[in-house]
């Protein structure tokens, strides 16, 4: 682990503060009455984590919750408005785009800029 992120080592994904903190932006992308601002602010939770957190077991929690979060907007399980699933689908392209520049893996940034 970095030395800076000690301080938040009671967050990283193998505590269940963790795994919390994930179903919290899952569940949050599922509230129907959401409005721009909240995936904004979903969008921003997201990068901050990945910059804050930015580590291999912390990187693979998040795209999986990322592609989570894109199911929740293809499978529609919940009837979600379509604004809400154009919305889901516009933070998870905007997310998977940021965390490409970020962790720079050649093979996964030609595949997000696809």
């Amino acid at each position: 682990m970095y030395p800076h992120m000690r301080h938040w080592a009671p967050f990283l994904p193998s505590t269940q503060h963790g795994q919390q903190l994930y179903r919290h932006v899952y569940v949050g992308c599922k509230e129907v009455d959401n409005v721009h601002k909240n995936f904004e602010l979903l969008y921003t939770s997201l990068a901050l984590i990945t910059i804050e957190l930015a580590n291999e077991e912390v990187v693979t929690d998040l795209i999986r919750l990322a592609i989570a979060l894109q199911d929740i907007a293809i499978l529609n399980e919940d009837n979600l408005p379509m604004f809400n699933r154009c919305s889901i689908m516009g933070l998870v392209a905007a997310y998977l785009n940021f965390l490409s520049q970020m962790i720079a893996i050649p093979a996964f940034c030609q595949h997000i800029s696809k």
